[in-house]
């Protein structure tokens, strides 16, 4: 399989990637897909889908060995934001 064909999927398991995964592969992809997993996954099993509990923060645990394509959808949701991070901050000034 060459690298083009390989997919590596940030946030697997959130509703964008639950729906987008299943449409990738029929179509011949290896698709792994990295998750923090912290509200389960939802994607039935697939000989061409690698499932890896990965935080992507930490970069030195993605895999990207063989990746051709990214697809980033990984993103923290409002209640992590609030509690740490820039982003945190500026929730907390505009949305009170």
């Amino acid at each position: 399989m060459s690298e083009s064909q390989h997919i590596l999927v940030t946030g697997g398991c959130g509703y964008k990637g639950t729906v987008l995964v299943p449409k990738i592969l029929p179509r011949g992809y290896k698709i792994t897909f990295v998750d923090t997993l912290w509200f389960g996954n939802f994607l039935e099993p697939h000989k061409n889908l690698n499932v890896l509990k990965v935080d992507i923060r930490n970069i030195e645990a993605v895999p990207m060995q063989g990746v051709g394509i990214v697809i980033h959808l990984a993103s923290s949701i409002c209640q992590i934001c609030k509690r740490s991070t820039l982003a945190g901050v500026f929730f907390k000034k505009w949305y009170r």
